[in-house]
């Protein structure tokens, strides 16, 4: 084998494991080995013998029988797993599913999807990943309805794999994603949306970026609807934070449990903030460098450099100015992304100039971030 296809192969084996590892159904190590294994000619007698225990009455051989077919890299196994996602141990269906979106073959699209009513959540969830997987326009529908599943790694698994279909139809439910309650089926929203570059979908990451009210509140400004909105994303850290539930359901609780609820609520949001920003930095849209030059500003540093390494994606020049002033003012990570995302803004002698102040910086790091940015700036 080639040495460029070997690269090729352990590229392809590193995404893959990447985008699995998200999600806990799926055992991203073994799924890993399997893909870098050497491909050898399968035993015909061997695989058919193993297609035959799954017949098998017992459950347990059912199942190692799938998983001796997930190493042999046999695309004809495709007919014979497909009723297996209709078997009655809810193991052996999961490990079917698994199997069907290694090997990719369209052909288990529609079984799949039937796989979203399953009545175990685990094999729903794989189900809505294989999809995702094999991306194929007639899974849009079922993966829409699905998103309203009781189950939150449900979801997120739905708004992983509506990221990976390219159909417009999938913007509109993946905009109604970023508002569920739970934030990690938010934040695979945020990701999934920067697929599809439709000012429906700039809109919507600005507003989460902003604030569910679409506007930049005013230093000190109330929002009680945003407030209950955080509290209500927050209901499973009530017992931890000692607010009886009753209290906070019904009278706003006092100042201090409100205050405490608030500052969880910050935390909680947070990578949601930060998911927007990176998506709209790769997005590259216009119409988010001002929402994104507020964002430098966001109390929590993360979001900050999200949205400084956003606004050097995106290279405009309205950048070039608040950026100058985060190298001169921001903490150390801030200072840092500012000075990579000068780096990205060319042809305007603001951008020099606070990178050359900048090689004087206290900070070890940040002086080899501005270093490096006037380098790049000065090969283009």
């Amino acid at each position: 084998m080639a040495q460029s296809e070997v690269s090729a192969q352990k590229n392809e084996t590193q995404m893959n494991t990447h985008l699995l590892d998200t999600f806990h159904v799926v055992d991203p190590i073994s799924f890993s080995q399997d893909l870098s294994a050497v491909k050898k000619t399968p035993d015909e007698d061997r695989i058919q013998s193993l297609i035959d225990d799954l017949k098998d009455e017992n459950s347990e051989v059912r199942l190692s029988s799938i998983r001796a077919l997930r190493k042999t890299k046999s695309k004809n196994i495709v007919d014979p797993l497909i009723p297996m996602l209709k078997d009655s141990s809810s193991g052996v269906r999961l490990e079917a599913i698994n199997l069907l979106s290694e090997i990719g073959d369209k052909k288990a699209v529609k079984p799949l999807i039937s796989c979203l009513n399953d009545g175990d959540s685990d094999c729903r969830e794989a189900s809505a990943i294989a999809l995702g997987m094999m991306p194929d326009p007639v899974s849009v529908h079922p993966l829409i309805r699905a998103s309203r599943d009781t189950y939150s790694w449900v979801r997120a698994a739905v708004a992983f794999s509506l990221g990976r279909i390219h159909s417009e139809q999938c913007v509109e439910p993946l905009t109604q994603c970023l508002s569920d309650v739970n934030y990690i089926v938010q934040i695979r929203a945020a990701e999934s949306l920067r697929n599809y570059n439709s000012a429906a979908a700039v809109t919507s990451l600005i507003n989460k970026l902003q604030g569910s009210t679409g506007h930049r509140r005013k230093k000190g400004e109330r929002d009680e609807r945003e407030q209950l909105r955080r509290l209500e994303i927050i209901y499973n850290y009530y017992d931890e934070l000692g607010v009886k539930n009753g209290k906070v359901r019904g009278l706003m609780p006092d100042k201090k449990a409100f205050n405490s609820l608030m500052q969880d609520a910050k935390k909680v949001n947070n990578p949601l903030r930060r998911a927007c920003a990176e998506s709209l930095g790769t997005m590259k849209s216009k119409k988010a460098v001002k929402p994104l030059i507020e964002a430098l500003d966001d109390p929590r540093d993360e979001v900050g450099v999200a949205a400084a390494w956003a606004l050097g994606s995106i290279k405009d020049r309205r950048a070039v100015d608040p950026l100058s002033k985060k190298l001169k003012e921001g903490n150390s990570e801030i200072r840092q992304a500012a000075a990579r995302a000068l780096g990205e803004i060319i042809c305007d002698p603001r951008s020099k100039k606070s990178l050359l102040a900048a090689r004087k910086d206290k900070d070890k790091r940040v002086k080899v971030a501005a270093k490096q940015a006037l380098e790049k700036l000065g090969s283009q």
